[in-house]
């Protein structure tokens, strides 16, 4: 029987406690044997990445370092830009014949996903799950995407990338926020503070 991992995409600028629980969750509740945390370059619907990818990355691998089937991945730091989720699926399914990839996603990317590019084509290559605080609060017409996406309720930590780049700007603590280990990576090399 094929490993069953479960792909979750985002910039992680910075990766936090919220990502990091999300994974753990999805990883219980799907009865995941893996789920990758895939760094990408840039979303398209951020106007910028604040740390390199390169540091992004670092900090994702700090975030899981002693997490057993969190795995962090750079393949699409590798692939030609722009890159779509689309296209990286397909990469991996390539690269790894012996495993078999769902998609994971977020509440706002789950809202969002109808603007991805691909997304039709994305939801015949794999699974598709979202996780929610409650899924009767999902009110836009996703239809398209309800039918084929699985929504899982599971609480939700109140943390964002936005707030903590804000929160180091204003010299405020992110101890609460990101893994001990992220955030003297942040103080180290002294980002997000300008």
């Amino acid at each position: 029987m094929k490993k069953q991992v479960g792909c979750y995409f985002g910039t992680f600028d910075p990766i936090h406690k919220g990502h990091v629980q999300v994974a753990k969750n999805f990883l219980k509740r799907l009865q995941l044997d893996q789920v990758w945390l895939i760094v990408s370059r840039q979303s398209p619907f951020k106007e910028k990445s604040y740390a390199t990818a390169n540091q992004r990355l670092e900090m994702s691998r700090l975030a899981v370092e002693n997490i057993p089937d969190i795995v962090i991945s750079d393949v699409e730091l590798q692939l030609s830009t722009p890159n779509y989720t689309y296209e990286s699926i397909l990469y991996l399914q390539k690269q790894f014949p012996e495993l078999t990839f769902s998609l994971l996603m977020g509440e706002d990317s789950f809202r969002d996903f109808p603007r991805w590019k691909y997304f039709t084509d994305i939801l015949q290559l794999v699974p598709v799950f979202a996780h929610t605080r409650e899924c009767s609060q999902i009110t836009e017409d996703l239809s398209i995407v309800k039918s084929k996406a699985q929504l899982i309720e599971f609480p939700n930590i109140a943390v964002s990338s936005s707030a903590i780049r804000s929160n180091v700007k204003k010299g405020k603590s992110i101890e609460h926020l990101v893994p001990v280990r992220v955030a003297t990576y942040i103080r180290k090399n002294d980002l997000y503070s300008s």
